[in-house]
């Protein structure tokens, strides 16, 4: 896990970005509609378990090295990560059999649900990240970049990594 952390700014630039690039080349292919449609998917799927898995290598580290009480748990946000995560696939792969989920109540609340977690995920990395920095408990004014930062992740991975790289070499 430590491994996507430890990347330089441009890897993980690319590992983040290049799926959602095949996605936009594919409709230059000559390729069936339902081609691309698979490929989409499976690109759209690889891309957020990608993501996931930056997220949740940041928060393991980030949790290791804040010593401030009042930190965000780590706990739940693994939790909410690994329900959004498994909500992500589960839909995709639903999607590539043809049942469409979102006509069904429960998997609407799911998928609502799944959104909150995401959020959730963005406020634990940036306040986690700011804290660190700062070494103190911070306000929500003084995140909310670092959050909309990771929210925009193909610009804000050239903002926001240098600084996790910085934080973890200076503890």
């Amino acid at each position: 896990m430590n491994v996507i952390s430890t990347l330089k700014t441009w890897q993980l630039f690319m590992l983040l970005s290049f799926p959602i690039a095949f996605i936009y080349l594919s409709f230059f292919l000559p390729l069936a509609t339902d081609t691309i449609f698979l490929f989409t998917n499976i690109v759209i799927m690889v891309n957020g378990i990608i993501m996931l898995l930056w997220f949740i290598s940041l928060a393991i580290l980030f949790d290791k090295e804040n010593e401030i009480e009042k930190k965000p748990s780590v706990t739940y946000f693994l939790i909410n990560i690994l329900l959004a995560g498994i909500y992500m696939v589960v839909s995709i792969l639903f999607q590539l059999f043809g049942i469409n989920l979102l006509e069904n109540i429960v998997f609407i609340l799911i998928h609502l649900y799944s959104m909150y977690a995401i959020a959730y995920g963005l406020y634990f990395l940036s306040k986690s990240l700011v804290m660190l920095e700062k070494n103190r408990n911070v306000s929500f004014r003084e995140y909310i970049k670092t959050l909309l930062l990771i929210w925009f992740y193909p610009i804000g991975v050239w903002f926001v990594h240098p600084r996790v790289k910085q934080v973890l070499n200076h503890k």
